[in-house]
């Protein structure tokens, strides 16, 4: 009896370790609200965004227009700029054409003065107030439009760039005379270039 006992005893002992197996390694599906995916905010915030866009391109252009004498190329980074002629640049053979190394390359450091204005000709920063920068390519920080119009330039180069918000100081402005979404204009002159 005691016998017959002890083994009811172990099969019940183990029918329920294995029960207790069988829910323990039994994954549990976790219950998410149900969400509808309506999109309205997103497509509100694309309308806004693209009328925000053909409002700037409209400014940009206006200020194009100003300036009807120069001729201004659109760049591959979404900006517009103008470089002035360096007479003396015609008989310099370090300005050769075909010569990519005149241009900065990442690594290389830069120094430049520059000035910022609205598209108004407002001036926001003064060349004085913004002094001589020297940049390392691509290895500092300096505002995207800025960062990749300078390697448009050569030594001795000056160039006038129309940069949309975007490529500017964007969304946030510059916390200080920049304010958020406010398409800017730099006269830049590339001073000096070392090659790292």
């Amino acid at each position: 009896m005691q016998q017959y006992l002890i083994q009811s005893i172990y099969k019940i002992y183990l029918a329920t370790l294995v029960g207790l197996c069988l829910i323990g390694c039994h994954e549990n599906k976790a219950r998410y609200a149900v969400r509808v995916k309506s999109g309205s905010f997103l497509n509100e915030s694309i309308i806004i965004n693209q009328i925000l866009a053909k409002n700037e391109q409209k400014l940009i252009q206006k200020c194009i227009n100003k300036h009807a004498k120069r001729n201004y190329t659109h760049s591959g980074n979404g900006f517009w700029y103008h470089i002035f002629e360096n007479k003396n640049q015609e008989n310099d053979s370090i300005f050769n054409k075909n010569d990519n190394y005149q241009y900065a390359q990442v690594g290389d450091t830069v120094t430049f003065v520059y000035d910022i204005s609205d598209l108004n000709e407002k001036v926001i920063y003064t060349q004085k107030e913004l002094d001589t920068i020297t940049y390392k390519i691509d290895k500092e920080h300096l505002f995207f439009g800025l960062r990749e119009g300078i390697k448009l330039l050569q030594k001795g180069q000056k160039a006038h760039f129309i940069f949309p918000s975007n490529q500017a100081y964007g969304v946030y402005g510059d916390e200080d005379r920049i304010s958020s979404i406010t398409p800017i204009q730099c006269n830049v002159k590339l001073l000096d270039l070392h090659r790292k």
